[in-house]
């Protein structure tokens, strides 16, 4: 999270980390609660291109707000769900 905010103020050599299924929900759900409007996109936009992936870990999604839920399902597209 420290180097997804410190790329976002233009830090020098600082790269953010790839976002991977195993990640993307935990940083979608932080930079929510930071409130991180650029990373809240793109952790989203990531979660619903990697929806079916996403959905197969066993991680627990209630700690996805209804908020959240709602960026998330305005992104998703049916075909993904399949």
């Amino acid at each position: 999270m420290k180097n997804h905010i410190s790329a976002g103020r233009g830090a020098v050599n600082v790269r953010p980390p790839d976002l991977d299924v195993k990640n993307c929900v935990s940083i979608l759900i932080s930079a929510d609660f930071l409130k991180i409007p650029r990373l809240i996109d793109e952790s989203g936009a990531y979660v619903c291109g990697h929806i079916a992936e996403v959905l197969g870990l066993p991680i627990d999604m209630n700690c996805i707000n209804e908020r959240l839920l709602r960026v998330l399902a305005h992104k998703i597209r049916i075909e993904d769900l399949d």
